[in-house]
Order: C-alpha cells, then structure tokens, then sequence
C-alpha cells in the first residue's frame, strides 16, 4: 500500500500526465491555433483572457478525466482547493511538474510560454 499522501498522490499523477507526450501534443496544438492571437507588448487584449480560459478549461478537462479512474472527486475537489496552501510542498516534489503546472494556471507565465512558443515557431 502507498504510503505517500493523498494529495501529493494526485499532485504527482498530474505531474506524469503533464509530462505526457500526448498531453504536450495537445498544448502545442492548441498554441498553433491561437498563435497569432498574441503581441508581445505590455497591453493584454480581452481576446487574450478567452484563449487563456479557454485552455485552461481544456487542460482541466484531460487532467481529471485521467484522474477520476484513479481518484475519487471528493479527493481531487479537495486537492484543488487546497493547492495554493501546499504549492511549496509540491514544488519540492517535483519542481519541473510545478512549473508546467502553474505555467498553465498562470495567465502571465501562459502569456509568455505562447509568445516564446511564437518567436520560436515563426
């Protein structure tokens, strides 16, 4: 039996699927159509906030359809709600899974991961 948390059960499980080709595929897809939605200036547009909600909702989408074979809901609700409490406890844990996490939820690291994705697609 596992005796690691929970929580960090979960956070890993996320970690590996982010980790995912698949799930990279998915993200740069994502990036090549909405590409040339984004300037790199200081001013962020309302459209700008769409894409960002957008993929956020679609990755949330994949990540819990993975997770729920494995996980209850009650379980990943609660893991959401607490993650901003634990982040430096899960940073510890698996520091580029963190980063590619919250490069996600992040609107300004997302806007700066789509506009480096840009200059080097372009």
């Amino acid at each position: 039996m596992d005796s690691t948390p929970l929580d960090m059960q979960i956070f890993l499980a996320i970690a590996d699927q982010i980790a995912q080709v698949e799930f990279q595929s998915d993200s740069f897809e994502f990036f090549n159509k909405h590409i040339d939605t984004f300037e790199d200036t200081d001013d962020n547009k309302l459209e700008y906030t769409q894409v960002f909600e957008a993929y956020v909702y679609i990755l949330e989408k994949m990540i819990e359809a993975r997770l729920s074979a494995s996980f209850d809901n009650s379980a990943i609700e609660e893991f959401y709600a607490n993650f901003k409490d634990n982040m430096a406890k899960y940073e510890a844990a698996n520091k580029d899974g963190f980063d590619t996490l919250f490069g996600f939820i992040d609107f300004d690291k997302f806007k700066a991961n789509i506009l480096k994705y840009k200059a080097d697609h372009k």
